[in-house]
Formats: C-alpha cells, structure tokens, sequence
C-alpha cells in the first residue's frame, strides 16, 4: 500500500479542486466566477460610488432631472443584478452542486473499494477516510464560493483603495498593515481549530458508534434484556469529558488569536478614520460627497479586508481536508498485479504461509501449507480463533501475507489483477449484509434484466426460501423498513438462505463459505448438504463450519489450533486418527445425536 507523504501546498491543492470544478461543471464555475467580479463592482458603486455621485449632485444644486434620471439608474443596474443573482444561486447553483458532490463521493466510493482492507486497521488512514468522506463533498463547492467571494472582495478593495490612494496615500498604508496582522492571526486560528477537530475526531465516533447502537433494530433486543446500556451510556459520557478536556486544551490560544485578529482590526479602523477628519476635512480639501464617500469606503474598506483575510485563511482551511482526499485518493495497492485469471482458479494452495496483522506482532497464521484442487470441497475446522476466518481473508486477497505464498494456477495470487482474481470467487461471509433494496437485488447484488430476474427466481427456488405460491410478490419487496414501510424483514434462517442464494446465482468457479448453516433449521441444513453435492458438484467449495454435521460430506478436512493445521484428511481417516477432530465431533455426536 502506497501513501502519499508529502504534503501538497496550499495553492497547489486547490488549484486541484479547481479543475475538477471546471472539468466537471465548465459553464457554471465560468458564471460563478464572473458573478463574484460583478458583484465586486456592484458592491463598490452602491456603498461608495452611488452616495458620492447623489451627494454632489445635490450639494452642486443639479437639476431634479438629473438627479431622477441617476437614481433610476443605479435602479435599473440592482434590478438587473439581483435577477442574475436569484438564476445564479437558485437555479444553477443546486444543480452544479450536486453534481459537484455526486462527483466527489462517487470518487472516494470507487476508491474505498479498491483500497485493500488492512488500510482500515490503521487509525491515521481511516481518520483520513472518515475526514474525506464526510466533508470533501461539501468542501469541493465551499472551493469555488470562497473564489467568486473573494473575487468580489478584492475588485471591491482594489476600486475602493483607488479611491483612497488618490485622496491620501498614508491611509493606503494602514490598510495593508490591517490586512497583514488580519491574516496572520487568522491562518493560526485556523491551524488550530483543525488539529482540534483531528483530535476530536476518535471521541466523535465512539458518541456516533453509541447512537448507533440504541436506534439499530439489530442491537434493540440485546440492550433491553441485558445490563450493557449502562456501560455504553458511560462511554458516551466519558467521550463527550474527553472532547471537553480538548476544548478546554486550545480555547486559550483560539481565544487570543481571534481576539489578536478583532483588535488589530478595530484600531486600524479608529486610527484611518481620524486621519481622514485631520488631514482632509479640517483642512477642507474635499466637498461634503467625497467625505462622506470617503467614510464609506472607510468601512466598506474594513470589511471587504477582513472579509479577503477570512476567505484566504478559509483556503488554507480547504486545503488541510483537500490534502486528506488527495493522499487518499492516491493510495494504490501495491500487490495488485496485471495477469488476468480468465477460465478458473484451477488449483489453490498455501505455501508455508504466515501471517499478522497490521500493528500487532503475533503470528496468527503460522506456516500454512495445503493444496486444494479443482472442484475438491474441503472444510476448514477448529475452534475459535484457531485461523480459520483470516486463512480466507488471505485466500480472498484482503490481506496478503508477511512470509510464503498463497497461489491459483501455480502463480502468486498477487500477480493476477484483483478484479480478475476476486471474479472467480463467490462468498458467504459470517457477517454477511443485507442490502435495503428488493430481495431479487439482494441476491443478484445489482440491478436486473427481465432474463436475470427469471434466473433469480429459479435460484431462490432452489434455496427454498418461500413457498413458491409467496415468491412471485415476496422477490419485487425491498428488504428492511427504513425506506419503504411495505418492507420485508427476514428472520435469521431467511437470511442465510439470501446469502446462499447469492453464491448460487453468482455461478462463481470457487465458493467460499463461513458458518452457511449457522441460522438454519435442521431441514433445512440437511436440505443445504444435499445442495452441496447435488447442485454444485462442479465447484470448488471451501467451508468454515463448527458445526461438523457437514464436514462428513466433504472431500477433506483441515483442523486448525493456534494459527496452524494440526491434522488433515477425509472424515473417516481424521475420526480413525482419534485425534482433535474426533474428539470435537464425539461431542457434537452427543449433543445432537449425529452418527459418526
């Protein structure tokens, strides 16, 4: 896995975002940025301008005429102005920015799934992830508004300190020390309010994580007949204590800084308005229109300079999360290789194979090496964390292992490209989902053609999920309530037949199988063995099961403990072994009265 460990510069990055606007929606950040100068100039004449040119008017005793004929004037330009503002905001700013958004989350939605999974074990890169996932579709439009707005306010500036410049060039210099201290203090608040968000951002999702937990019908059960909520409510308090000790560790320094930034501002206000009462009025070189025109600009000065500062902070702002989507967005999986796995897996094997995971030091895979031919259906035994689930994850490419090889074909699994290799695979996880679209998506996880939905049908049939005569209503419902209160909700068994259904209908070369019959009835666990071998016959099977009713059907058996295989062979030789296995089975034998 690839990171991108520079960091890129301010400029530099939203000079990025930039041209994926432009790209994107070329037209309308054409007309934003147009807008953001024309309402720079329009700014400018009605603060300064407008009272300047009414005041001399009348101070020069023009005629009424004249006087109307300007009003309407200036009339007929705000009219014109607030039209192309209403289209510009209410019309093509909504539409732009969903686009704009759609673009954005589209892109790191493609990007988390090809990213492999150990880079969610890593806190900084998932910080990273959550931070992208939840701002930049917001921030990629901020980009472009804080351009149009900063625009107004420099053509704003730049006519107003014209005006200034040619009446007294000492106030130009006040504005420029104003705005200097303005962005200076500014850029440190914001440097600060961003690393305490960071640090803010672990606490934040164990409170989400505890919301989450008391309004999911999947955990409603549990809370209500057990003593866990109290202790879930105490971590949600101790959360929220530890965001309030990260407030209370900046508010110092935020405090100083933006009150730095208000001060420096005030008295640079108070200090050029007395020099213009000293050096102009007192001394009566201009008439009652340019002072007043003049203290205007004064004020319009003032804020349109805070208004650049913030806007220029707000970039740096922009950046710190640009950088997060960009280092993101430029990850790369390093193993993924270019061969393309186009017929079958063919043959599988483990090749003295260890394994860790990310952060952590024990072995949890150690030495592994089996061999799995075409169309063997083997079971993977043992108790819990002997390996089992994370020998898969390595077989699926999820992780990749730190010593041996895990090979299709006699190739290195990581020389054939993940889309090709992973095609070939079709899954039952133990914490399989649930999808709210129909049941016929679920199992077909996509949309469908009217040929496909019949071949849904037919797979559905096969798994036995509904008495046929229910079916043809049942495939159209969408499962779960959360967007449709017609919604079907499947019980634990259903659910599992959803799943199985999936691997059958995905007519994938190997499937792999953790814990299938878990939820199901004894019917209809007997009625899933029988598929095995009758249905899918032609398939490589590979399954996970503690309950070893369905290991006696299979080809051969691997029994893991500690993160190695310490028997293998069919059930008959491993129960002739008297060994782990045996024994395991002896006590299943007992409880539910299965034969050996």
């Amino acid at each position: 896995m690839k990171h991108l460990n520079k960091k890129n510069g301010v400029i530099r990055n939203n000079l990025f975002i930039l041209k994926i606007i432009f790209s994107t929606t070329p037209v309308y950040a054409i007309s934003f940025i147009l807008f953001g100068v024309i309402s720079g100039c329009i700014q400018f004449i009605n603060s300064v301008y407008f009272i300047r040119t009414i005041t001399n008017q009348v101070q020069a005793k023009e005629s009424l005429n004249k006087i109307v004929t300007t009003l309407i004037i200036f009339a007929l330009m705000n009219v014109a102005y607030l039209i192309l503002s209403n289209v510009c905001n209410f019309l093509m700013t909504p539409l732009a920015k969903i686009k704009l958004e759609k673009h954005v989350q589209v892109t790191l939605l493609h990007k988390a799934v090809s990213i492999g999974v150990s880079a969610f074990d890593d806190p900084n890169f998932y910080d990273g992830y959550i931070l992208s996932m939840t701002s930049m579709d917001k921030k990629i439009y901020a980009v472009l508004e804080t351009l149009s707005n900063l625009l107004k306010s420099i053509v704003t500036t730049v006519l107003t300190i014209n005006l200034i410049f040619i009446i007294d060039p000492f106030c130009f210099i006040l504005v420029i020390a104003s705005m200097v201290i303005s962005v200076f203090g500014g850029k440190k608040l914001n440097a600060l309010l961003f690393k305490r968000k960071n640090e803010m951002l672990v606490y934040d999702r164990k409170m989400d994580y505890t919301d989450r937990l008391f309004y999911l019908s999947d955990y409603a059960k549990e809370i209500r007949m057990n003593d866990i909520s109290g202790m879930l409510i105490d971590d949600y308090k101790k959360a929220v204590d530890d965001i309030r000790g990260i407030i209370s560790k900046y508010s110092t320094p935020i405090v100083i800084f933006s009150h730095l930034e208000d001060m420096s501002t005030l008295f640079f206000d108070v200090l050029y308005v007395t020099s213009l009462v000293l050096r102009l009025v007192l001394k009566g070189l201009i008439s009652v229109g340019d002072f007043v025109s003049m203290i205007n600009s004064a004020w319009t000065l003032s804020n349109n300079v805070r208004e650049i500062a913030r806007l220029v902070n707000e970039f740096n702002d922009y950046s710190i999360y640009i950088d997060k989507f960009r280092t993101f967005s430029s990850i790369t999986d390093e193993n993924s290789g270019d061969k393309l796995l186009t017929e079958n897996t063919g043959m599988l094997s483990f090749n003295n194979v260890w394994f860790h995971y990310p952060n952590e030091t024990k072995d949890v895979l150690q030495g592994i090496t089996l061999a799995i031919k075409p169309h063997e259906k083997i079971a993977l035994v043992g108790y819990n964390g002997s390996g089992k689930s994370t020998l898969i994850k390595l077989l699926l490419r999820l992780y990749n292992p730190q010593r041996g090889v895990v090979e299709a074909n006699g190739l290195n699994v990581t020389e054939y490209s993940l889309q090709s290799y992973r095609a070939e695979f079709g899954v039952v996880s133990q914490d399989f989902n649930m999808y709210e679209v129909s049941l016929a998506e679920n199992v077909a996880m996509g949309e469908l053609t009217r040929s496909q939905y019949g071949l849904v049908r037919d797979t559905i049939s096969t798994v036995r999920l509904f008495p046929e005569t229910e079916q043809e209503d049942l495939l159209s419902r969408r499962i779960g309530k959360e967007f449709d209160e017609n919604g079907y909700i499947l019980s634990g068994g259903e659910r599992q037949k959803v799943a199985l259904a999936r691997v059958i209908y995905s007519s994938r070369d190997c499937i792999v199988l953790d814990e299938p019959s878990a939820a199901l009835d004894p019917e209809s666990e007997y009625y899933f063995n029988k598929l095995i071998s009758e249905k899918l016959s032609d398939k490589t099977i590979i399954i996970i099961s503690h309950r070893l009713s369905t290991t006696r059907m299979m080809d051969k058996v691997f029994m893991m403990e500690s993160g190695q295989i310490i028997e293998s062979g069919t059930h008959k030789v491993l129960m002739n072994l008297n060994g782990k296995y045996a024994e395991m089975y002896r006590v299943q034998a007992q409880r539910y009265g299965v034969s050996e």
